[in-house]
């Protein structure tokens, strides 16, 4: 099973790439020392591609949550497709 929806599925694919390795290295470097955040627009995390990439960073090691409103976060868990290798791997 893989993603449904084309853009998910796109951007799954550019995780594959050496260019979105560099960019979640570069992440991961700002965020060693300091708290880190990246934001987006859309509030619910599984319909926003940063669940993708937060996908990229636990699998890496690096603890992720989901600033949800100004009083709750979440602590992010794997999309289920996800294979938990070194790299976020969605493949069917």
């Amino acid at each position: 099973m893989g993603w449904r929806n084309l853009s998910f599925r796109e951007f799954a694919d550019y995780m594959q790439t050496r260019e979105f390795d560099v960019a979640i290295d570069d992440l991961i470097k700002v965020a060693k020392d300091r708290t880190a955040a990246i934001m987006y627009a859309e509030i619910l995390p599984w319909r926003c591609h940063r669940s993708l990439i937060a996908d990229a960073l636990v699998v890496r090691g690096i603890e992720v949550e989901h600033i949800m409103n100004a009083h709750e976060s979440k602590k992010t868990h794997p999309n289920e497709m996800c294979s938990h290798r070194k790299h976020a791997d969605y493949s069917p």
